[in-house]
C-alpha cells in the first residue's frame, strides 16, 4: 500500500489504505460472530449476526443502530436453537421481497415472520405495535445432514438481488475424499417466486417445511468443497463464490507441497451446472503465496481421485490455507442512487472501488507444517462482460490482525482477530465480523472526496425507481434464476458499453493497494441505468422496510405460470393492479393485486 493509515484498536494495530479508518462497532456481547445481514426497518438499522458456537447455546443476535449514526446501540437475542436441533446458528439472510429473516443450523433452515418487530420491541419506549414474545419463527427446510456429520456443515445462504432465488452452499463431508453425494459439494438455488406462490406463508409450516430437493430447485455449481460466501455481480448478475481448497494434497513435484498446496479460490458461475474441480482437480496459484499473482492459476490433478472430465479452475487463487469466507460486491452506484433518493450524500468509498469484491480471509487453522496465511480483508476488481471475466486487481485492504505483522507458523496466540465475514451497509461503510475475540468492526472512508459525487439528475421525488433502500446489491435480474422475459445478451458495441458517463476511473490491473486509476476499466454511473416503468408487471410487492424497495416493477421477476409443469400455451393471463397501503409496521408497502385468468377461473393474489 503506497499510502497507509494505521488504526489502533484496544492496543492492536490494523493497517488500511490512506483516508480509511476502522473502529469497533460491537464487542464483548457476541459469541463467535460470523455471517451478517442487515436491513433498515422503521428508521432503525438492524444487523442480524450468526455464529459458529458449536455448543448450540448461542442465539442469532440483532444489533440495532437506533438513530442511524454508525454506532451500535443495542444487542438483542433474537432466535435460539430449537429443541432437537443441537447445532450452531451460523447462517442468516433476509428475503428482499417479504423482509422475512431466515436462520440456519447444520440440520435445518427456519423462517421468522416478525424478526424486525420483535427486535425493536425490546427497546424500552419503542412505539411499535408488536406485542409478541418472539419473532414468530417456524421450520422452512430440513437438510439431509445431521449434527454428527459436522464436517463443512455450516451452510451459507443468500437471496439473489431480485429475491427470485434463495441459494445455499452444501460443503463436502470430509477434508479430501470422493464423497460428494448430493447435496454435498454443491451450491443449490431455490425458485422463491414459485415457492411463495405454492406455499402460503400463513400456513407454511406444513409440519415439515419444504424438502431440500424441492422441485423448484436446481444445482448451479458442482465440485465446491466448502463455500462460505457468494454474491451477484451488480451489472451482469453472474454469481461469484469463495471456496476453501483442500488440505494434505501431496503432488509429486517440487518444491514441497506446504508452499504450493491447493489455493483457496474465488470462482464465478458462467454456466449453471459447471463443475469446479473438487475432489478431482485443484486450483494452484503462482507467485508469493501471501499475495498471489493476478489471474495466474494452474490445475493440480489429485493423485487419488483425478479424472479427465472438464472442470473450472479459480478465476483468482487466494493462497493456500488462507480460509477465505465471506465476500460482497461494493455496489457504489446503487449506494449513490439510494442515498440521493433520501436526500443524503453518504461518505462512500472512492469510485475505483465501484463493483469491487471485498472478501474475508479467516486465516490458517493449523501451524508447524504449512505457511500461515490470511487474517485480512482483501479486495478484488473484475471486468465482467457477462460471458467472460478478467481479474484486474487482487490486493490487501485491511491487514494487521496478526500481532506485529507476524508470519510465523504459530497461530491464534499471536492473532488478535480473525475476520470471517463482510457486510456492506446503506451508508457505504463495511462491517467485518471477528469470530475469535467477538468483535464487529466498521470500516469507513474519511477522504475529502467522500461526498463529492453527483446525484442522479432524475428527481427522486417523482421517479419510482429511486425509492430509498438499504441493499447495496440490487440488480434487474439474476444470473442464477430463470426469468420469464429474456435477458439482453452482452454486447461488444462501444455505443452500448456501460463505460459511457462513468463517474471516475477504475484501478489498473496490478497488485497495487493504492488502486491506481485506469481508463480501461468499465464502471456504470446511475445515469446509465435503464429506465424503469412503474406500470410494468411485478410478481412481488416492494416496501419501505425491504432490502430492495428501490427495485421498480421491471426489476422484479415476472410471473408466467403458477404451475411450472404447464406448457407455455397453458400459462395463465395476469393483469396487475398496483396500489399502496400502510401496513402495521408503519411503513408503506407497494402491493400488487393480480387477477389471474386460468382456464376460465379467476384468482386474486395480493401482498403475499
Amino acid at each position: 500500500i503506497v499510502a497507509q493509515n494505521t488504526v489502533n484498536i484496544n492496543g492492536n494495530d490494523a493497517t488500511l489504505p490512506s483516508d480509511f479508518t476502522m473502529a469497533v462497532y460491537s464487542s464483548n456481547t457476541l459469541n463467535q460472530p460470523r455471517v451478517m445481514d442487515s436491513i433498515i426497518y422503521d428508521n432503525n438499522l438492524i444487523v442480524y449476526v450468526g455464529n459458529k458456537d458449536s455448543s448450540g447455546n448461542t442465539p442469532i443476535y440483532g444489533l440495532v443502530d437506533n438513530n442511524m449514526d454508525g454506532i451500535n446501540d443495542y444487542t438483542f437475542n433474537i432466535f435460539n436453537v430449537p429443541s432437537g436441533d443441537s447445532s450452531e446458528l451460523n447462517g442468516v439472510c433476509i428475503d428482499p421481497i417479504t423482509n422475512y429473516v431466515y436462520f440456519m443450523t447444520q440440520e435445518k433452515m427456519y423462517i421468522c415472520f416478525n424478526a424486525h418487530d420483535y427486535t425493536l420491541s425490546q427497546i424500552s419506549g419503542y412505539n411499535g405495535n408488536y406485542n409478541g414474545n418472539d419473532g414468530n419463527c417456524t421450520l422452512f427446510m430440513t437438510f439431509p445432514i445431521n449434527s454428527v456429520d459436522s464436517t463443512h456443515a455450516r451452510h451459507y445462504a443468500e437471496f439473489s438481488p431480485s429475491g427470485s432465488d434463495l441459494c445455499i452452499a452444501f460443503g463436502a463431508d470430509c477434508d479430501n475424499c470422493d464423497s460428494c453425494t448430493p447435496p454435498r459439494c454443491t451450491i443449490r438455488c431455490y425458485n422463491m417466486t414459485h415457492i411463495r406462490l405454492e406455499y402460503s406463508y400463513n400456513n407454511l409450516i406444513i409440519n415439515n417445511g419444504i424438502n431440500y430437493d424441492d422441485g423448484d430447485s436446481r444445482t448451479v455449481a458442482f465440485g465446491v468443497r466448502n463455500s462460505v460466501g457468494f454474491d451477484w455481480h451488480p451489472i451482469t448478475n453472474n454469481l461469484y463464490f469463495t471456496d476453501n481448497g483442500a488440505n494434505d494434497i501431496y503432488p509429486s513435484q517440487s518444491p514441497p507441497w506446504d508452499t504450493y498446496s491447493p489455493d483457496d479460490e474465488l470462482n464465478v458461475i458462467l454456466n449453471e451446472g459447471d463443475h469446479f474441480g473438487y475432489p478431482y482437480l485443484h486450483s494452484n496459484g503462482s507467485g508469493n503465496p501471501y499475495l498471489r499473482n493476478v489471474a495466474q492459476v494452474n490445475g493440480i490433478q489429485d493423485e487419488i481421485y483425478y479424472t479427465s472430465a472438464q472442470y473450472q479452475l479459480a478465476i483468482q487463487p487466494l493462497g493456500p490455507h488462507s480460509a477465505v469466507l465471506g465476500m460482497k460486491f461494493y455496489n457504489r452506484d446503487l449506494l449513490i442512487e439510494q442515498g440521493c433518493a433520501k436526500g443524503t450524500k453518504y461518505p462512500l468509498f472512492p469510485s475505483q472501488y465501484n463493483n469491487a469484491i471485498f472478501l474475508a480471509q479467516h486465516g490458517s487453522w493449523s501451524g508447524g507444517y504449512q505457511l500461515v496465511l490470511g487474517y485480512r480483508i482483501d479486495v478484488v476488481k473484475v471486468t465482467d462482460s457477462g460471458d467472460s471475466v478478467t481479474i484486474d486487481l487482487f490486493d490487501n485492504f485491511v491487514t494487521g490482525f496478526r500481532e506485529n505483522g507476524d508470519t510465523s507458523t504459530i497461530l491464534n496466540t499471536n492473532a488478535w482477530a480473525r475476520p470471517a465475514f463482510v457486510e456492506i451497509l446503506y451508508d457505504g461503510s463495511i462491517l467485518i465480523s471477528d469470530d475469535q475475540d467477538n468483535y464487529v468492526f466498521r470500516v469507513t472512508y474519511t477522504g475529502s472526496d467522500a461526498t463529492t459525487y453527483d446525484c442522479p439528475t432524475t428527481d427522486p421525488t417523482t421517479d419510482p425507481t429511486l425509492m430509498p433502500s438499504n441493499s447495496p446489491s440490487t440488480a434487474p435480474t439474476d444470473a442464477t434464476s430463470a426469468p420469464s422475459t429474456p435477458t439482453p445478451e452482452p454486447t461488444d458495441d462501444p455505443s452500448a458499453s456501460p463505460t459511457s458517463g462513468t463517474e471516475g476511473p477504475t484501478e489498473s490491473p496490478s497488485n497495487n493497494p493504492s488502486m491506481a486509476p485506469s481508463s480501461d476499466m468499465p464502471s456504470v454511473s446511475p445515469s446509465d441505468e435503464p429506465s424503469m416503468s412503474p406500470t410494468s408487471v411485478s410478481s412481488e410487492p416492494t416496501g419501505s422496510p425491504s432490502k430492495n424497495p428501490s427495485m421498480s416493477p421491471t426489476m422484479q421477476p415476472t410471473i408466467t405460470t403458477i404451475n411450472p409443469s404447464l406448457s407455455p400455451t397453458e400459462s395463465p393471463e395476469i393483469q396487475p393492479i398496483v396500489t399502496d397501503v400502510l401496513d402495521e409496521s408503519h411503513t408503506y408497502r407497494a402491493c400488487n393485486l393480480y387477477i389471474i385468468s386460468f382456464f376460465g377461473f379467476s384468482i386474486l393474489l395480493s401482498c403475499f
